[in-house]
Formats: structure tokens, C-alpha cells, sequence
């Protein structure tokens, strides 16, 4: 009898209970990740038909922050966003410039983001306290603006009306 007979376990140690362990937290993270797409696309959908669009248009990717950006700014907007993203795809495959001109592009991004942010929140009847609620507590801000009632307009547009920058004087502004 040797010295290490009493940890012979060990040794016909096959990793199924590591396996089992790692596939439980992966459905777990599968089962999560699922439940917050379903708020996500309700939230989106009530936000959508308080604005007057189609709630289905929510489900289609482009075409739901295409129409997000014509409820709360304005489309030519998204298509400078995704002329960017598009630029910046291209250039960062140029090695170090492209790597500088990408992070640029990067900040690009993150400002219209805000600003989006901006004229959701304003869209919604609110402020700049609530934008900054948008960007750092994103998903929670955006199920309030969906199940609260308020709705006033086009944020964009509002905000062009309150600094006397009416672009269509056609445009009728709650």
C-alpha cells in the first residue's frame, strides 16, 4: 500500500462535474441574456406606438434606429452615424493611422449617442438629469420612458422651437 492509495479519486477525476457546472452558468447567462432582449423589444415597442410608428419596427435591426432617430431627431442623423461606423470598419484595417482615426471616430459615435440620448429623453418630456440616467443606467431608463405616459414630440424639433431655430415652420409641436 502507497502513500497516495487514499487520493486514488483523484486520479479517475474526469472534469463532468466542471462541465456540468460551466454549462449551468452558461444557460443561466442564455436564459438572462433572453429575458433582457424580450424588455428590450417590449420596451421599444410601447416606445415606438407612443410616438405613432408601428410597434413591429422595433424588431428589425437598421430600420429600428432608423426609425428611433425620426421619432427623437432627425434620419439624416442616423445616416451620418452609420456613415461613420461604416468609415471607421474600413479605415482600422490600416495599421496604426487607421488604429487613430478609428478612436477618433469612436468619440464621434459616442457624442451622437448622447446626443440621441438627449432628444430621446426631451421626446419623453424630459431633461438632461434624465439623458445622463439613459447613458449610464441605459436599460432601466429606457423601461420607464416606455410604460410612463408622457410623450410631447419630436425632442429635436422642441429643442429648435425653444432656441428659435425652426427648421419647418410647418411642423406642429405639442
Amino acid at each position: 500500500m502507497g502513500i497516495y492509495d487514499e487520493y486514488d479519486s483523484f486520479s479517475s477525476y474526469n472534469g463532468d462535474d466542471a462541465v456540468n457546472a460551466l454549462g449551468g452558468i452558461f444557460l443561466a447567462l442564455i436564459l438572462i441574456g433572453a429575458a433582457i432582449v424580450v424588455l428590450y423589444i417590449v420596451a421599444f415597442w410601447k416606445i415606438f406606438t407612443k410616438a405613432g410608428e408601428q410597434g413591429w419596427k422595433c424588431i428589425i435591426p437598421f430600420y429600428n434606429f432608423y426609425t428611433l432617430y425620426k421619432i427623437v431627431w432627425d434620419v439624416k442623423y442616423f445616416w451620418i452615424l452609420f456613415a461613420i461606423i461604416i468609415a471607421s470598419c474600413v479605415v482600422s484595417l490600416i495599421p496604426v493611422f487607421g488604429w487613430i482615426i478609428d478612436g477618433l471616430t469612436g468619440v464621434v459615435i459616442l457624442c451622437l449617442t448622447i446626443m440621441m440620448n438627449y432628444y430621446l429623453a426631451r421626446t419623453f418630456g424630459h431633461g438632461i438629469g434624465y439623458t445622463l440616467g439613459l447613458v449610464f443606467l441605459g436599460p432601466i431608463f429606457i423601461l420607464i420612458i416606455a410604460f410612463s405616459s408622457t410623450y410631447v414630440g419630436n425632442g429635436y424639433q422642441i429643442y429648435q422651437k425653444e432656441k428659435g431655430i425652426i427648421a419647418n415652420p410647418n411642423t406642429n409641436i405639442v
